[in-house]
């Protein structure tokens, strides 16, 4: 009995680490298409933009570390968002029967915090240079 819990949860940390890395994947796809597409930035600019919350404007001096940086935290950020649902969702099993409902309004919820505080906090990778 002991050895399924384990299993269980060892499963259930995988699956919290790939919903993770498939979300930021898609995001970060998001963001390089249309930041391409609107204003021709290149993809090491974005990812110093998310550098720049830690980093402030230093960030887009700082070359491939600074983007190597930005994409570590972009990556670590939404797998801490997947991880958090995923504790939620034990206290609230709503969260659970219902992923598709639920999933999707704590994703436009995150988009709006993302959105709203963070990136118009720092004011945008548009800033420098």
């Amino acid at each position: 009995m002991e050895h399924t819990v384990e299993m269980n949860r060892a499963r259930s940390w995988l699956l919290v680490l790939a919903g993770g890395l498939v979300a930021g994947t898609l995001d970060i796809t998001d963001a390089w298409a249309f930041w391409a597409l609107k204003a021709n930035v290149p993809p090491q600019r974005i990812f110093q933009s998310v550098a720049k919350g830690l980093l402030g404007p230093a960030a887009y001096q700082g070359g491939a570390a600074t983007a190597a940086l930005g994409l570590f935290l972009h990556f670590f950020i939404v797998i801490s968002m997947a991880f958090a649902y995923y504790l939620v969702a034990h206290r609230w099993p709503a969260l659970r029967v219902h992923p598709l409902r639920y999933g999707a309004a704590d994703g436009l919820l995150l988009y709006g915090i993302m959105n709203c505080i963070v990136i118009s906090g720092t004011g945008g990778f548009h800033e420098a240079g």
